[in-house]
């Protein structure tokens, strides 16, 4: 476009200026004084035209958002102000000096191209080698973890080194081995009550495994009472709330009625740590493992247990002359049942004995015991109230309970419960 069409769309835009005008402006003694007054002019007329259309407007801005109506029209305003104050301070644009600032810029535009293409390659996040920036932060917290301390202990500390810390463990429970098409990897678990919590079989529990080069420590596990921290100071007995503090990056995991059952969680790759908040509180820390989990060789499939002994409230029916009487066993007394049960896998027997008690974990889990309490049943129930319903009348709950296994249970099952029927009695007394 020339610079007289420019001047002529410019003149018809402002006021449909005439065609005489225009002739008038081509007299070559007038027309640079022409234009120069007239560019001023038709600059002024313009912003008076945008001002007075956004005045015009303003009513109706308001009318659809009372909030932000003053703030768009200052913005607007404040842009219209900018423009005005441009146009007058700027110098006049010839023809030549047009043809000056072109080729300026054609020499500037070039230059984006290179930014381009170093933010195609920053967007990409790899390094070098071709890792992902996703792939190095999930190697560099995995060698973290690995290198986390919790108590006096690391992970893949030799278990002649953990011996001669903590000496012998109260319980050695033996080892067992997993085939795999990599050859045979042996486990052990050792446990600990290194604060003589009575509430507690163990308070730390450490598993070990050999892949051909002894045993070292895989994972570690406390409980109770366990005064073994973590290098951020959290331990079991911690607050929530400076679990959070320590660990603001990690994942928090719901899975207990009204959030009163949680875990903090961090993960990577095979290593992870576990810390447990119950309440409030922090009950349990684990740490691991050292080593990939191997799989199996064989292929036959492993299907997680249908029945669960997580339970803060486990409602317990203990058989009386003229039916059962029932009471709670809550959260020591709960947990302490919860980490006995399901510290070894559960013995199958031949026969079941006579119901002296039946627990109630509340999450569709019912566990019999006879009457010496370490021998007994797992049933699921699908019917908790109708099963609760027989219990209140006396009745056989036979019918709203599926057998999963006839069973012995571990050690120390028999004290939990023994306890807690001692204090029912105490208290009714």
């Amino acid at each position: 476009m020339t610079n007289r069409e420019q001047q002529e769309k410019i003149f018809r835009a402002i006021g449909f200026v005439g065609d005489d005008l225009i002739q008038r402006a081509d007299a070559p003694v007038e027309r640079q004084i022409v234009k120069t007054a007239w560019i001023k002019w038709a600059a002024l007329a313009a912003c008076c035209v945008l001002v007075i259309g956004l005045a015009s407007r303003l009513p109706l801005l308001g009318a659809k958002t009372e909030s932000s109506a003053p703030e768009t029209a200052s913005m607007m305003l404040d842009s219209t102000t900018s423009t005005t104050e441009a146009k007058s301070e700027a110098p006049q644009m010839t023809e030549e000096t047009a043809a000056e600032e072109a080729p300026a810029e054609a020499e500037e535009a070039p230059a984006e191209e290179p930014a381009a293409e170093n933010r195609e390659s920053g967007a990409a996040g790899s390094d070098a080698a071709g890792n992902s920036e996703a792939a190095n932060v999930d190697r560099a917290l995995q060698q973290s973890l690995l290198e986390t301390q919790l108590g006096p202990v690391t992970l893949g500390m030799p278990s002649a080194d953990v011996r001669s810390i903590l000496g012998a463990p109260k319980e050695d429970r033996g080892e067992f081995y997993v085939c795999t098409d990599k050859g045979d990897y042996r486990y052990a678990t050792w446990a600990y009550n290194l604060s003589n919590d009575p509430d507690y079989i163990c308070d730390v529990l450490l598993r070990f495994a050999d892949v051909g080069d002894g045993l070292v420590l895989d994972e570690i596990m406390t409980f109770g009472t366990s005064d073994w921290a973590l290098p951020t100071g959290i331990r079991n007995g911690s607050s929530a709330d400076d679990v959070l503090a320590a660990y603001p990056d990690a994942q928090v995991q719901y899975n207990g009625p009204d959030g009163a059952l949680s875990a903090v969680v961090f993960e990577a790759g095979h290593v992870h740590l576990h810390i447990m908040v119950e309440n409030g509180g922090v009950t349990n820390i684990t740490l691991g493992t050292y080593y990939e989990d191997p799989g199996w060789s064989d292929e036959t499939s492993y299907e997680e247990p249908v029945y669960s002994f997580a339970s803060s409230d486990i409602v317990v029916y203990q058989k009386a002359s003229d039916g059962w009487i029932s009471y709670h066993m809550k959260d020591k007394a709960a947990k302490k049942l919860e980490v006995v049960l399901g510290i070894e896998d559960l013995v199958p027997i031949g026969q079941a004995p006579e119901p002296r008690y039946y627990l109630d974990f509340q999450n569709g889990t019912v566990v019999m015991l006879g009457e010496d309490r370490l021998s007994g049943v797992v049933y699921t129930c699908g019917d908790l109230a109708g099963l609760r319903a027989a219990m209140e009348k006396g009745e056989d709950p036979a019918p709203y309970l599926t057998c999963i296994t006839v069973c012995a249970f571990p050690a120390g099952t028999d004290e939990a419960v023994q306890e807690l029927t001692l204090e029912s009695a105490a208290s009714k007394d």
